[in-house]
C-alpha cells in the first residue's frame, strides 16, 4: 500500500469534513462515509474526525473576524446557538457505524482561557486537540506575539486536551524564529502534562525531525495527523510519514504512539 508506515495501529488523529454546516475549510466530498471508504485504501488503521470548535461555535462571518478570540462575550452571545449545533454535530457522528473512526474535536482557548468547546460536551468527543489558531498581528512585535502563544499553548496544557496539533506551525507562518530552546518547552510541557505532541503533515514543519526526535528521547507521547482538508492529503500524508520516519527505530515509535 502506498506510503505504508509498518506501524502496528497506526492512526490519523487529526481530520475535517466537508460539511459545510459543521465544517468551514475541508472539501465538500469529504464525508463520513467517504472517510470509511478512503481507510480501506490508506495506509491508516483508525482516524479521528475532528472538525474545528468554533464552526460549531459560530457563524462562518463571526468565526473568521477572530474578534471573539479577544472578547468572550462574543462567544458567549452564541450560546444558544452553539449548544444546539453542537448537539446536531454529535449526532451526526452518532452516525459513524466504523469501529475504526473515532468522534473527535479540535478547539482553541480565548483570551480569558476557556476553551471553544463547551465543558458539558468534553466527555462525547473521544479526542480532543488543542491548537494555537489565532496570535496578534505581526506589528505587535515578536515578544508580544510569543507570549501569547506560550499562554495558550499553556492553557491547553492546564485543560488536559490529548493532542496538541501543529506546534509551531503558527509562527513559522509569521515567519518568527523558532529556537531550539522553544521546541524544548514544547516538548517538556508535553510530557508533563501528558498530552501527546502532534506532527502535521497538512503543512509539514522543518522541524517534524527534531521533535521527533525529542519526543523519542524524552519518551513524550507523539501523535500523528494529516490534518484532513482535502482527499489527496489522506494519502499524502502517509507519504510524507513514510519518508520521517523511515530512519526511526519502530519498536521504539510505537512505544510513545497516541492511542485513544
Amino acid at each position: 500500500m502506498e506510503g505504508e508506515l509498518g506501524l502496528a495501529g497506526v492512526a490519523t488523529w487529526h481530520n475535517h469534513t466537508g460539511d459545510e454546516d459543521f465544517s468551514y475549510c475541508a472539501d465538500k466530498n469529504l464525508a463520513l462515509d467517504e472517510y470509511a471508504r478512503l481507510l480501506n485504501e490508506s495506509p491508516w488503521e483508525r482516524m479521528a474526525v475532528t472538525d474545528h470548535a468554533f464552526a460549531l461555535a459560530l457563524p462562518k462571518e463571526v468565526a473568521w473576524a477572530w474578534e471573539w478570540y479577544w472578547e468572550p462575550a462574543i462567544y458567549d452571545d452564541y450560546r444558544d446557538y452553539r449548544l444546539k449545533k453542537t448537539e446536531r454535530y454529535l449526532k451526526k457522528l452518532d452516525n459513524i457505524s466504523d469501529g475504526r473512526m473515532l468522534k473527535g474535536i479540535e478547539a482553541e482557548v480565548m483570551r480569558d482561557g476557556r476553551l471553544s468547546c463547551d465543558p458539558e460536551f468534553r466527555e462525547d468527543f473521544q479526542v480532543l486537540i488543542g491548537a494555537v489558531h489565532y496570535l496578534p498581528p505581526v506589528e505587535a512585535g515578536e515578544d508580544k506575539i510569543l507570549q501569547e502563544f506560550i499562554f495558550q499553548t499553556e492553557r491547553l496544557w492546564q485543560h488536559k486536551v490529548h493532542i496538541l496539533a501543529h506546534p509551531t506551525r503558527i509562527l513559522e507562518a509569521r515567519k518568527l524564529p523558532v529556537p531550539e530552546d522553544l521546541l524544548d518547552f514544547i516538548v517538556q510541557g508535553c510530557r508533563a502534562s501528558g498530552v501527546a505532541l502532534e506532527i502535521n503533515s497538512h503543512v509539514p514543519s522543518k522541524h517534524d525531525g527534531m521533535l521527533l526526535q525529542k519526543c523519542l528521547a524524552s519518551s513524550t507521547a507523539v501523535a500523528l495527523g494529516t490534518d484532513t482538508h482535502h482527499i489527496d492529503e489522506f494519502f499524502d500524508g502517509g507519504l510524507y510519514f513514510a519518508g520521517l520516519l523511515k530512519d526511526v527505530n519502530h519498536q521504539a515509535l510505537e512505544r510513545i504512539l497516541f492511542q485513544a
